[in-house]
Order: structure tokens, then sequence, then C-alpha cells
């Protein structure tokens, strides 16, 4: 009889986790694009990908580092002429600190931090 009882339990508790995940996924659709050169991207070659606590999207490529708004491409690269400009367009790795600086490791120019407020980098 406990038999009975137990598998009465549960298939009643897998239908419920089954109806559960199933609302659960039809509420929680997502949207992708593909965002490429045509849109802005300066390479088509990513390396990593970051959120800031803003929600903008931080692209790092072999040929610079790119923000994305949602809308357009701002993208940073090196320029010999400019010392606040990225140290090397090949980055690898894309951090947020607790102040909002964003922390960009490069490969050959080191690491650079970023300053929202001016647009400026530094090593």
């Amino acid at each position: 009889m406990n038999s009975l009882r137990y598998l009465k339990y549960s298939i009643l508790l897998a239908l419920f986790i089954f109806s559960v995940s199933h609302i659960f996924a039809q509420l929680n659709k997502f949207h992708f694009e593909h965002i490429t050169t045509k849109e802005g991207l300066s390479v088509d070659r990513v390396i990593c990908i970051f959120q800031d606590s803003y929600g903008y999207l931080w692209i790092g490529t072999t040929h610079g580092l790119n923000m994305y708004d949602g809308y357009k491409f701002t993208v940073f690269q090196n320029d010999q002429r400019d010392p606040y400009s990225l140290s090397h367009n090949s980055v690898w790795c894309i951090r947020e600190d607790r102040d909002g600086f964003l922390w960009i490791g490069t490969s050959g120019g080191g690491l650079n931090k970023f300053n929202k407020k001016n647009y400026s980098f530094t090593i």
C-alpha cells in the first residue's frame, strides 16, 4: 500500500515540476541579435564580452575595444599620438571595479584603466 501512495506522490510531483518548468520557460523567452561589422563592430573575431553596471556591452577584439549601447558602436583603438588611448588593440579581458572603472587587459599593452566620465585610458 505504501508503494502505491509513493507512486501517486511521485507522479504528482513530476507533473507539478513539469508544469512549473514549462510556465517558467514561457516567461523567459530570450531574443538574440547577430551583431557584425555591418552594424559597426570593429572586426568579426570577438575575444571577450562584458556587460557593465550601466548595461553597456563591451566587446574585446583583436582590433580594439567596442562599446555597444544597444543602438550603435563606439570603437576604442590605440593611437600612437594619444597617450590616453588604448595601449594595444588586442583586448583579451574586461572587468569593472566597484567604483565603475573598467579594467582592460590587452595582449602586448598590459592593463588599461578606462574612465567612463572622460573616455580616457591610463596604464
